[in-house]
């Protein structure tokens, strides 16, 4: 598409209507964190009707039988670029409606079925959990062991330690289950409370006017606790700042001893830490990747299956048994990335076969999101005969299938790997050359039917993305072979 639009003028329109939608999309989100009443001030149905235009003249301009194809996709490109206008005019009315209006935009469906569930307590649960196998009670440990480490080292006299229990409070801020985010905390810990620690020396030695002190300590406070959440290190900085500012005005003149105790005690805390994550215990990431790919595997063949049945009207989908395989499938892909993340900050020797790991994450998103493309053809309600779906949902179901049976460790059926080489009998091909026949016979192509796509255009589009997610699943198949080859040669070392 670039070597065909790359030098006109549709490309960059469509970057800046995109580029403008995302900016009204963060006033939005701006005017609804800070109370405030929003008006967009893009008139988004004018400039895709100009995108449109643009669109039209270049086709009459440069359209030829051999660049039927490339037209096709970008047609496709301003359909999806439509529903998304569509989507985001929605969120706008949404926000713009009266509170007394809320129920006529209820959607009917279920909510508590789309909330994580809660295992009641009970005496098993809570036996399971006295046990080295359970994440919790591991945690409990490191962080009892760290509390006693760290208070044995604070009653050493020859530190000279005079605020003892800020190490204690530095173990129990910073230690987490997973030594990567121990590790990221400890250092956002470390960098906050030095640039603090300097900040309010500074402060003190050149400001002696209490009043003004009053004032900083307070700001320092507010923007403390307004950024503890989403910016730690920052967070840590203003609080080293107004706990300075307190100790000053309990004991005026003592800053070089609260300056060095601060230091030491986060630095002592922190190693304290760090030795304890690795050592006690430890939950490396790798050793989660098996059960995370698994969960993976199963929520997007059953929201791969879901959406062919959709096609193939075997069924009558429920719209909230639809949302919430989607859901899954979008959750377990989050948590495999998200573990994925975490391993890279883990030690060296513990990034078991990370490239590995890697492609299968990039081969999940893909299928996941190949498959959400896929669904909003099932949805519009369309007839495509044209796509053999039974066989396509046959051949892709039995590749994933494979992968599935591969990480459980079960034994294939051979059924399922001959269903996995089956050849769909679709007439897309057929179409497409027939299409570049009437071109060539100079017929009417030239029709302008904005907001619309063709049939064709739609099959061609349908029959790729069941190219594609069988491509995907075919590699992923093989990433799995590799990875499974690598971990029984480690399990026989």
């Amino acid at each position: 598409m670039s070597e065909v639009f790359g030098d006109t003028a549709l490309l960059r329109n469509i970057h800046n209507y995109l580029m403008r939608m995302a900016d009204e999309i963060t006033n939005l989100g701006i005017a609804l964190q800070g109370g405030l009443e929003f008006k967009p001030i893009t008139h988004f149905d004018e400039e895709l009707k100009n995108l449109y235009d643009d669109f039209f003249e270049l086709r009459e301009r440069i359209f030829s039988p051999d660049k039927l194809e490339d037209f096709m996709m970008m047609r496709q490109v301003l359909m999806r670029i439509t529903e998304v206008t569509d989507e985001v005019t929605t969120i706008f009315k949404v926000n713009a409606q009266d509170l007394k209006l809320a129920k006529s935009l209820s959607t009917g469906l279920d909510y508590t079925k789309f909330l994580p569930k809660e295992e009641k307590l009970n005496h098993k649960v809570l036996i399971s959990n006295f046990s080295l196998n359970s994440g919790h009670f591991r945690h409990a440990i490191r962080v009892t062991i760290a509390l006693l480490i760290g208070y044995i080292v604070s009653r050493f006299a020859i530190l000279g330690i005079g605020h003892s229990y800020w190490i204690l409070i530095t173990i129990i801020a910073i230690l987490k289950p997973a030594y990567s985010t121990t590790k990221h905390r400890n250092l956002l810990r470390l960098y906050g409370t030095a640039a603090g620690a300097i900040i309010a020396y500074v402060l003190l030695h050149f400001i002696t006017e209490p009043t003004a002190l009053l004032v900083i300590l307070l700001a320092s406070m507010i923007m403390c606790f307004s950024l503890l959440k989403f910016h730690y290190s920052w967070a840590v900085l203003f609080m080293t700042v107004y706990i300075f500012l307190s100790f000053n005005f309990l004991n005026p003149g003592n800053v070089n001893l609260i300056f060095k105790d601060r230091l030491l005690d986060t630095v002592i805390g922190g190693a304290v830490t760090l030795l304890v994550a690795y050592f006690i215990l430890p939950v490396w990431e790798h050793t989660q990747n098996l059960a995370l790919m698994k969960k993976s595997s199963k929520s997007n063949l059953e929201y791969f299956r879901l959406v062919m049945n959709h096609f193939l009207k075997k069924d009558e989908v429920d719209d909230q048994d639809f949302r919430l395989k989607r859901k899954n499938a979008i959750i377990d892909l989050a948590n495999l990335s998200d573990n994925f993340q975490r391993m890279i900050s883990d030690p060296k020797n513990q990034q078991r076969k990370l490239e590995t790991v890697h492609q299968f994450v990039t081969t999940t998103h893909l299928m996941t999101a190949y498959t959400a493309s896929l669904s909003q053809y099932a949805k519009s309600g369309h007839q495509f005969p044209e796509i053999d779906f039974e066989n396509w949902k046959i051949k892709i179901s039995a590749e994933m299938l494979r992968t599935s049976s591969l990480l459980y460790q079960k034994d294939l059926d051979e059924q399922i790997r001959i269903e996995s080489h089956i050849r769909p009998e679709d007439q897309v091909v057929d179409l497409l050359e027939k299409r570049r026949a009437e071109i060539e016979k100079q017929e009417i192509y030239n029709e302008r039917k904005p907001f619309t796509v063709s049939h064709l255009t739609e099959i061609k589009n349908i029959r790729e993305l069941l190219e594609l997610i069988y491509d995907v699943a075919k590699d992923q198949r093989k990433i799995i072979e590799e990875y499974l080859v690598y971990q029984s040669t480690m399990a026989r070392q």
